[in-house]
């Protein structure tokens, strides 16, 4: 493909008609089946970490969960202060390499085809992304390795500098974070170029980067605006967990991971949308 040179008046003008035409798709089941279905999958697991000592998998999951939390933390309400890590390790590493490479991938080829005005049927999608799992499985691990040191490794060297002081934790907990949108921002056209243009791995990264590199501000925002609700999410469920078990509910914890699954549906409609559409006009 010859991409076209887009100025900066062109990015806004295609970012602003991109999220246009996603708003339009928040009424087509069409549009988000795909990241409904996922959310099936998160909520269900959500359940049984929320109620582990159901009868049904105690048994099983108890001693899983003891590999990570200690004896204590077990205790109602102490549990909730681990429940978002633990569903969040779910998410990330269960359904991760698998369930939400092939979702992502079925998404992407319904959105390509979005684009060109054509229909595509879920289970050809899933047909297609199944048959391009592997190059997207090392996409996804690639992407999740980066994301882990950013998240990871700024806080160790920061760890005199933010002792004592909850207001510079959260503060650096935000940046960080908005510095692992940088590094998804960097990957977002992989599985589009990997999908729609049917590219080898490699390719379809290093076409990502030099797409993001030649629409650094429109590709950082396309993940970054629909992340804001994530960030205050995130931000009550870690920062702010303590005060709403202690002050509020403890049932809110829960409660707060369930919102996030169901937001999260629109939240990667707009992000995965958005990007898709990008990646065909910029390559246009």
């Amino acid at each position: 493909m010859v991409r076209t040179r887009y100025s900066s008046l062109d990015k806004l003008n295609l970012f602003l008609g991109v999220y246009g035409r996603l708003f339009g798709g928040i009424f087509s089941l069409y549009w988000w089946l795909p990241f409904f279905i996922f959310s099936i999958f998160q909520a269900a697991g959500l359940a049984v970490l929320t109620w582990y000592y159901a009868p049904l998998w105690v048994g099983m999951l108890k001693p899983l969960l003891s590999w990570f939390i200690p004896p204590p933390a077990f205790h109602y309400p102490q549990y909730y202060l681990a429940l978002p890590s633990i569903y969040s390790a779910y998410e990330n590493f269960v359904l991760g390499p698998i369930i939400w490479v092939i979702i992502l991938g079925a998404a992407v080829y319904r959105f390509g085809g979005v684009y060109a005005g054509r229909r595509f049927a879920l289970k050809e999608a899933v047909g297609v992304a199944t048959g391009r799992f592997f190059p997207m499985l090392l996409v996804w691990v690639l992407e999740t390795a980066l994301v882990l040191v950013v998240l990871s490794i700024p806080p160790l060297f920061l760890e005199r500098f933010l002792a004592g002081s909850p207001n510079r934790v959260m503060a650096a907990s935000l940046l960080v974070q908005m510095v692992g949108f940088a590094v998804s921002a960097l990957l977002i056209y992989a599985v589009p170029g990997i999908i729609i243009d049917g590219k080898k791995v490699f390719a379809a990264i290093g076409d990502s980067i030099s797409l993001f590199f030649g629409n650094i501000f429109l590709t950082y925002f396309i993940v970054f605006v629909p992340s804001i609700i994530r960030l205050a999410i995130n931000s009550l469920l870690t920062d702010f967990a303590p005060r709403i078990i202690t002050l509020l509910n403890p049932d809110l914890i829960p409660a707060l991971i369930l919102l996030e699954i169901i937001l999260g549906i629109f939240i990667n409609l707009f992000i995965y949308g958005a990007a898709v559409f990008a990646y065909v006009r910029l390559n246009e």
